[in-house]
């Protein structure tokens, strides 16, 4: 998966698309090494690319929705997690 970063760091102004050395878009294939760079910013934010978070955030949505947490039912955290990481493709 490859990621951006946008730095929203100024409510004034549009947020910033950072950049590599060369002046395009810089495309993380790490995450780490895009939350390091992130930590950098003043407010940096990682997104996926080729990925659909509004979609994402309906699915983990209807998941919660339909999870009931009670002692009765077999979903634990590791269930959730997985299902989770299913969908984000992990």
């Amino acid at each position: 998966m490859e990621y951006i970063i946008i730095d929203d760091w100024d409510n004034l102004n549009s947020p910033n698309v950072i950049l590599n050395n060369e002046g395009y878009t810089a495309v993380f294939d790490d995450l780490t090494h895009a939350n390091k760079e992130a930590s950098d910013c003043q407010n940096g934010i990682v997104l996926p690319l080729s990925t659909n978070l509004m979609k994402l955030l309906e699915d983990l949505s209807i998941i919660i929705n339909n999870t009931k947490f009670d002692y009765g039912n077999n979903l634990n955290s590791t269930t959730v997690k997985n299902r989770i990481d299913e969908i984000l493709n992990i």
